[in-house]
C-alpha cells in the first residue's frame, strides 16, 4: 500500500514555530507525518524569512515550496486595499497568480491524496485548486474566526479613525469568510465556540463546520521551582507583530502593572516574543524586563512561574495557553484569551476580566507558591490528555473518507 500524502497551504512560514500560530501549523504538519502521512507544504513567503530548508524541523516535509515575497503592512497597503479592491486588506495582500500557478504545478505533479488550506488567507487557492481537481478533498482549517478579531479590535479602540478602519475592514472581512466557506470542501475550526458560530454564518454547508482540536507538544518531563527567593516571576510571551497582542500588552502595562505594584508584593515581568516593537522599551525597568526574541522557549519558560494571556480581542484557542501549560507554567487570562476552552480551571488557567481582578489573582498566586504547583500540574495534564497528535490525524482521515464518499478507506 503506498504512503498517504498531503499538501498543506500557508500563507506564512510555519517555521520557525515561535509564536501560536506557526506553533499550531506546525504541530498539525507533525501529527500527520508521525501517523505516517506524507507531508510537502507550499506557503508563501513574508519579507525577511530565513531560508526553511536550513531549519532543525523541516525533516517531517517530504517537499518545501515557497511563494513570492510577501510584503509587511503599511498603512499605504491598506489604504490602497480600500481603493482598488473589494476584498478585506489581509486577504487581499496575499493574493498571489504566481503562487496559484506554483500550487497548481505542486498537485498536478506529487497528486495529493488531500490538500489542508491552513487559515482563511488561503481558502482562495483551496478553491482555486477544487475547480481543477475536484477529485481531491480539500480542507480548510480555520484556526480563527477572522472577522470577529477585527470587530473585537474596533470596538476596544479609543482612536476613532482606528475604531472606523477596523470596523470597515470587519465587515468586509465578515463577508468575504461567509463565502470562503462554500469554497472547499470541508471547513474544521479548533473550538466548539468558533464551528457553531461558523455554521450559523452559513447553515446551507453540505458538510457543516466540524470542532478538530489543535495539537502541541513539549517536554516530556517538567521539575519546575517556583517563586526562588519569595518573587513571583510573570512572562508574557507572544508574537508581537500581532496587532491584537500589541494591545493586550498596552492595557496591562498602562492598566494593570500600576494596581500590581500597589499591592506590595515582589514579582519580576519578563516580555518576550518576536517582533517586539519600539515602544515596550518604554516600560522597561526594576520589575520589567524587555527580552524580544528568544531562540528556545525553555529559556524562556523555565525562569517563569506565572504567564499572562492579556489579549483583549481574539477567536478560537489561544496557542500560547496550549504551550504555557505543556511547560507546566500556570496562566492568567483575559475572558477572551481563554475562550476557547471548555473549562479554563480544569486546563490551568485562572480568568480575571477586569483590571483589578486580574491583578489580584497575580497577586493571591504570589502568596499562594502551593497554589502555582497545583495549577501547573492540573494545566499540563489536562492538555496532554485533550490535544494529542493521534486522535488529530484519524479525525482528518475521517474527514478526507468522508468527502470521498463510500469508497476505500484511507
Amino acid at each position: 500500500m503506498n504512503k498517504l500524502k498531503c499538501l498543506i497551504v500557508t500563507h506564512r512560514p510555519m517555521l520557525p514555530d515561535m509564536d501560536g500560530g506557526t506553533k499550531a501549523m506546525y504541530e498539525f504538519a507533525k501529527a500527520l507525518h508521525d501517523y505516517g502521512i506524507g507531508v510537502m507544504w507550499a506557503t508563501l513567503r513574508n519579507a525577511g524569512n530565513t531560508d526553511l530548508t536550513n531549519h532543525a524541523k523541516d525533516q517531517i516535509f517530504s517537499e518545501i515550496s515557497s511563494g513570492p515575497l510577501v510584503p509587511n503592512n503599511s498603512a499605504f497597503r491598506l489604504l490602497l486595499s480600500v481603493i482598488s479592491s473589494g476584498q478585506p486588506f489581509n486577504m487581499w495582500k496575499y493574493e498571489s497568480k504566481q503562487f496559484e500557478k506554483q500550487l497548481i504545478g505542486i498537485v498536478a505533479r506529487g497528486r495529493p491524496d488531500f490538500v489542508i488550506c491552513e487559515h482563511l488567507h488561503t481558502a482562495q487557492y483551496g478553491r482555486a485548486l477544487k475547480k481543477l481537481y475536484p477529485d481531491i478533498p480539500i480542507i480548510l482549517r480555520e484556526l480563527n474566526v477572522e472577522y470577529l478579531i477585527l470587530q473585537r479590535m474596533a470596538l476596544n479602540f479609543q482612536n476613532p479613525i482606528k475604531k472606523m478602519i477596523y470596523a470597515h475592514q470587519a465587515k468586509r472581512l465578515r463577508k468575504y469568510e461567509k463565502m470562503a466557506l462554500g469554497w472547499i470542501d470541508q471547513v474544521v475550526a479548533i473550538t466548539d465556540t468558533d464551528a457553531a458560530l461558523l455554521n450559523r454564518m452559513r447553515p446551507d454547508l453540505l458538510h457543516p463546520v466540524e470542532m478538530l482540536s489543535p495539537t502541541i507538544t513539549g517536554p516530556d518531563r517538567v521539575n519546575k521551582t517556583f517563586m526562588e527567593g519569595g518573587v513571583i516571576r510573570l512572562l508574557h510571551f507572544a508574537a508581537m507583530e500581532s496587532p491584537a497582542n500589541q494591545e493586550g500588552l498596552h492595557w496591562f502595562l498602562d492598566a494593570v502593572l500600576p494596581i500590581l505594584r500597589s499591592l506590595n508584593i515582589r514579582f519580576r515581568l519578563s516580555i518576550f516574543g518576536k517582533g517586539m516593537p519600539d515602544w515596550v522599551a518604554r516600560y522597561a525597568a526594576d520589575d520589567v524586563m524587555v527580552r524580544g526574541f528568544v531562540e528556545n522557549v525553555g529559556d524562556a519558560y523555565a525562569d517563569a512561574d506565572l504567564a499572562l494571556v492579556t489579549v483583549q480581542a481574539g477567536s478560537g484557542v489561544r496557542i500560547k495557553i496550549l504551550e504555557h501549560a505543556i511547560w507546566g507554567v500556570p496562566i492568567v487570562s483575559t475572558q477572551v484569551g481563554a475562550e476557547g476552552l471548555v473549562d479554563p480551571l480544569e486546563s490551568g488557567v485562572s480568568v480575571g476580566d477586569s483590571t483589578e481582578e486580574y491583578a489580584k489573582i497575580i497577586s493571591r498566586f504570589a502568596n499562594d507558591p502551593a497554589r502555582l504547583y497545583e495549577m501547573s500540574k492540573r494545566g499540563r495534564t489536562w492538555v496532554m490528555h485533550h490535544y494529542s497528535e493521534t486522535s488529530t490525524a484519524r479525525s482528518i482521515l475521517s474527514l478526507v473518507n468522508r468527502i470521498k464518499g463510500a469508497g476505500a478507506t484511507l
